[in-house]
């Protein structure tokens, strides 16, 4: 089959398409998350767009069959694309101070409703140019949108696989914004003159929008002293430095800690009079030696900061294997956060679930979880009953696994961490709870440690070296668990929701 200019158009138009509406998660998650909101509401405005483009492209196309038209069509979507770098940081921060489910769709709507609606309004204007008869319609129409939607599939693998690992989402919306102008120009008709009157154009909205946006696109956490910043394919990862602690931050939300260690340098945080555990939750860990004597295999998954893998690595013979998604986070940690580099620590880049559920491999003494977020988010797929069998499954018979969760044990929002409880209850014969603040109501940090293990509780914690956490131990009532969440039922954003508004 021969192309024609024409349905090179159309193949680049559906590839744009989708590239931004991959990049709309990169733009809306420092801010509002990746929920599945927010991935509902994405996907949501940009097919109504695109109905709504179909829609009044055929319209217009039957009033105006000329080419300058669609040009025109492609130079005003180039210019609203330029402009998403211009409007978002003000609209995050409105769309953050609405429900994440209403917040979410209105950032969309704004952002990506009109490039989608007037990008939708490509194929229907290009079938009307190219159909000469009648009889043709079926067979012009079907080609067209079958080349737009296989611009549309690589447009999706080219964003994911591609263009977000290797350049920066502000580069890549004027990458698109770029190519959509000279789209505009390779079907305009008119004179030279028009052609420069186009170029000026876009030349000068490019110029605005990249000067206006170029501090404030895609913003950092406002506070704090930032000492490394950059955007890696899951998130935007950025190392502040505080009067008390060194924080790492993922998208704006604070991941994980360690105390002041001065002036930015990796070689204070590694001496031995800084870089401490900064988190109450996070100094749970020193009960794990207590909990288990034998120990000797620890697992984590979700890497955050290596704090607790520090920790272990400085005061215990632990051999520590670490499983997570990004493999920057191992950079940050060593450079940053003090982690060592010795041969007691194995890497793993995975999801934590897909590596778990190998049943045949490493089996630990201790997996712990650390992968929700401040901001409210978590993978469903590491809080259901599956998961936990999976975890299960990984440990010797003397593991023990600890969780650290989110939430309030009382009031709105209690539900996701009463589920917690519930899961882990399901699965293991004994769970012990450390709270972070004694006042329920709050908002909170909660270890929850699991094994089949009778722990004499009591005389651990009287040892002079974790006696402190005593006034934290918390035994739960039964009103205290929730429902257990399974792979096919785990309605998290919904919890999550209701302790977060």
């Amino acid at each position: 089959m021969k192309l024609s200019n024409f349905d090179i158009t159309a193949f680049i138009s559906g590839a744009c398409i989708m590239v931004l509406e991959i990049l709309g998660s990169r733009i809306v998650a420092p801010y509002i998350g990746t929920s599945l909101y927010v991935w509902t509401s994405l996907i949501g405005v940009i097919m109504f767009a695109l109905a709504i483009g179909y829609y009044f492209g055929g319209r217009i196309a039957d009033k105006h069959r000329n080419v300058d038209h669609l040009s025109a069509i492609f130079l005003i979507s180039a210019l609203f694309v330029i402009a998403i770098p211009l409007l978002s940081p003000f609209m995050m921060d409105f769309g953050m101070k609405l429900d994440p489910k209403l917040g979410s769709i209105v950032a969309a709507l704004v952002l990506f409703f009109m490039p989608a609606a007037l990008m939708g309004m490509v194929s229907p204007y290009i079938i009307r140019l190219t159909t000469e008869r009648v009889e043709a319609v079926g067979s012009s129409s079907g080609k067209i949108f079958a080349i737009s939607t296989a611009g549309s599939i690589l447009g999706t693998f080219l964003a994911g696989f591609i263009l977000i690992p290797l350049f920066g989402t502000k580069a890549i919306i004027y990458g698109i914004g770029v190519v959509l102008f000279l789209l505009a120009v390779s079907l305009k008709s008119g004179s030279k003159n028009s052609m420069k009157v186009q170029f000026a154009i876009f030349a000068v909205f490019f110029i605005i929008s990249a000067s206006l946006s170029y501090s404030g696109f895609l913003k950092y956490p406002e506070n704090g002293d930032i000492i490394y910043a950059t955007e890696t394919p899951y998130y935007l990862l950025s190392v502040r430095e505080f009067s008390d602690a060194r924080v790492l931050f993922m998208d704006r939300y604070p991941q994980a800690a360690i105390k002041a260690v001065g002036n930015g340098n990796s070689s204070e945080a590694n001496s031995s009079s800084s870089g401490a555990l900064f988190y109450l939750h996070t100094e749970f860990i020193s009960l794990i030696p207590f909990m288990s004597p034998n120990a000797t295999d620890y697992l984590t998954v979700g890497a955050g900061a290596c704090t607790e893998q520090t920790y272990l690595l400085k005061n215990t013979n632990y051999s520590v294997d670490s499983v997570e998604l990004d493999p920057t986070t191992f950079e940050v940690c060593h450079a940053y956060f003090g982690y060592p580099d010795t041969k007691r620590t194995t890497h793993i880049i995975s999801d934590g679930r897909a590596y778990l559920n190998d049943a045949s491999g490493k089996k630990y003494d201790v997996i712990r979880t650390d992968v929700f977020t401040s901001g409210c988010q978590t993978p469903f797929h590491l809080s259901t009953l599956e998961y936990v069998k999976a975890v299960k499954n990984r440990l010797t018979p003397r593991g023990i696994s600890w969780l650290t969760v989110p939430g309030t044990l009382d009031g709105e929002g209690s539900e996701f961490i009463k589920s917690q409880f519930a899961v882990y209850k399901s699965v293991f014969k004994n769970i012990y709870i450390f709270l972070e603040s004694k006042d329920k109501n709050a908002k909170q940090s909660i270890g929850v440690f699991a094994t089949d293990l009778d722990l004499n509780i009591s005389s651990i914690l009287d040892n002079p070296k974790v006696n402190k956490f005593a006034e934290y131990y918390y035994i739960p009532k039964e009103s205290d668990f929730g429902k257990v969440l399974t792979d096919d039922y785990a309605p998290v954003e919904a919890m999550l929701d209701r302790m977060c508004t």
